[in-house]
């Protein structure tokens, strides 16, 4: 939305989605951005900006019933981390990568679509793998100049052996061939993931937050 040309406010939405994300300068755009989104009923999940949540968490807490949330820091990565061991998923993946997305979902983090042809040949999904058997998965989204480091994973036995580490510093040395940046969120209280990112070298930008709502 804008007045005179100054834009005042951004809203971004999928068409048929109710996931939002929305970001605005004011109390009142803010408040006039987070009613388009709800043209479309309950907003399922809503993304912005510390500030903005501040601007709008208590209408949506007056209207629909919260069943999580998230306060992130915004990390960064330009150069390449060393150490990296990994390879782009393949054809022959698909069993384990349809594992990570089921774990995913009933964690409440993955939606119900399964890994296919296009993720392996857009070299979308990376992974790590030991005598046979993928034991970490990465995803990549990306923006026009970040690349976006999506749900990594490591298979719940074969965790506390810096595969993540091994694995991240090669997506993110691939992402930096093409990128000139390297983007990820990540929960303020999950110190260890935040320890692991700074390792690899990345450093904070910024905070976000993320609320998942349904209707009481």
């Amino acid at each position: 939305m804008s007045n005179q040309s100054n834009v005042h406010g951004i809203i971004m939405v999928q068409p048929e989605n109710k996931q939002p994300s929305l970001e605005a300068r004011d109390r009142a755009s803010a408040i006039a951005l987070l009613e388009i989104a709800e043209m479309r009923g309950c907003p399922q999940r809503v993304c912005t900006s510390e500030q903005t949540k501040q601007r709008i968490q208590p209408l949506l807490l007056q209207r629909y019933q919260l069943q999580r949330d998230y306060d992130q820091a915004v990390l960064i990565c330009t150069e390449p981390p060393e150490g990296g061991e990994g390879r782009w998923a393949t054809s022959q993946d698909k069993p384990a990568l349809q594992a990570y997305q089921a774990y995913l979902i009933e964690r409440g983090t993955g939606r119900l679509e399964h890994p296919g042809d296009d993720w392996i040949q857009q070299r979308r999904i990376a992974v790590l793998e030991r005598e046979g058997q993928i034991v970490a998965v990465v995803r990549q989204g990306a923006t026009i100049d970040c690349a976006i480091v999506v749900a990594p994973f490591t298979f719940p036995q074969f965790r506390r052996q810096e595969l993540a580490r091994r694995l991240l510093a090669f997506f993110t040395t691939e992402q930096l061939q093409d990128y000139s940046a390297v983007k990820l969120w990540v929960d303020r209280d999950n110190a260890p993931a935040l320890a692991l990112y700074r390792s690899l070298g990345f450093h904070e930008i910024g905070s976000c937050y993320t609320g998942y709502f349904r209707n009481h």
